[in-house]
């Protein structure tokens, strides 16, 4: 049997910083999200993306019904502090 052909990547997946790729979302209701591929210095600019700051607890806690916009937001040790919402 011929292999199948992998599947088209969207162009915004082919397009990521190199400072970042996909991977499995610990977002409750979404199996995949961005993480950064390296250590992502503080201030450095990948963008734009704006948005509300949430709490991790209401998010969690599932208070946040669309987290289809969220970036998790990790302190150098790795803690995550807060999410992002940009829709």
């Amino acid at each position: 049997a011929a292999a199948a052909p992998p599947p088209e990547l969207p162009e915004w997946l082919r397009d990521l910083p190199r400072e970042v790729c996909l991977c499995t979302s610990t977002v409750p209701g979404l199996a995949y999200g961005i993480c950064a591929a390296q250590r992502i210095q503080q201030g450095t600019w990948i963008g734009p993306f704006q948005g509300v700051l949430l709490p991790p607890e209401k998010v969690q806690a599932g208070a946040v019904r669309n987290t289809q916009h969220l970036w998790e937001i990790y302190d150098q040790d790795g803690t995550l502090q807060h999410f992002i919402d940009g829709g």
